[in-house]
């Protein structure tokens, strides 16, 4: 769990840097998943298991370093490259995440789905890497509000369509850990 200060930043500086790595997760997945075949998207998707394990393990690394390492991934690709330096640009950003907790309880969720994602397309199952990102494009944003957040609804309305249609249990015993948590957190 993130803590009141870690390393030395304020809680609202780590509360900027985490609200600019969920914005551009999504804008990462969004762009993938509009070009699903390109030979780039499992370097980005490793990138972004890179950056969740070490928010995860409170290794505050600096959004500017992962964004220069997208930019690099993708450096040979002007037109690729000028559309991610686009979507990362994220200097003032309108909404800053007060929900750090739940995050850092779901950024496993989001480093286990780019994984999943790499596999299918190493695999060459495009259509199911595209279900799978269109079905987790939108948590990092998503739980960015927490008065706005409901885990039982993203697992019904995302996840499930990609369980009916390709693996009956991707991350169902997640689920259950993180819903059972979320309700007993509430209740509190």
């Amino acid at each position: 769990m993130f803590k009141l200060v870690i390393r030395g930043i304020k809680m609202n500086e780590m509360e900027k840097k985490i609200s600019c790595f969920m914005i551009a997760f999504m804008r990462i997945f969004i762009i993938i998943r509009s070009c699903i075949k390109s030979p780039y998207n499992i370097s980005l998707l490793n990138e972004i298991s890179k950056y969740c394990l070490l928010l995860e393990e409170q290794n505050v690394a600096g959004f500017e370093a992962f964004r220069l390492e997208i930019i690099r991934v993708v450096k040979d690709d002007v037109k690729t490259k000028e559309f991610l330096e686009d979507a990362l640009r994220i200097y003032e950003i309108d909404f800053i995440t007060d929900n750090l907790c739940e995050i850092n309880r779901y950024l496993p969720i989001i480093n286990n789905t780019a994984l999943e994602i790499c596999t299918q397309l190493k695999q060459k199952n495009f259509d199911r890497a595209y279900d799978l990102v269109d079905a987790i494009h939108c948590l990092p944003e998503a739980i960015m509000k927490k008065k706005q957040w409901n885990s039982k609804v993203f697992w019904k309305t995302y996840i499930k369509l990609y369980r009916e249609k390709w693996d009956k249990n991707f991350l169902s015993i997640e689920e259950k850990k993180l819903v059972k948590h979320g309700i007993l957190g509430m209740s509190k």
